[in-house]
């Protein structure tokens, strides 16, 4: 991976082999949506918290 990441990015594969690269899947991790939810009430984007057991499906 840090050797793609290296060439793709044009930077050295020491350097490269030092990025933490985050997993993205599609299993939605409520503790990310709990923050995204928190960061959109206090920027107004939505009025009020979103109940994220009422949409999450397990």
């Amino acid at each position: 991976m840090a050797s793609s990441l290296a060439e793709f990015l044009d930077l050295p594969e020491e350097a490269a082999a030092n990025v933490n690269m985050e997993e993205f899947d599609g299993d939605p991790r409520q503790d990310q949506l709990s923050d995204m939810v928190d960061l959109m009430v206090e920027y107004d984007f939505i009025d009020e918290e979103i109940d994220l057991d009422s949409v999450i499906v397990e």
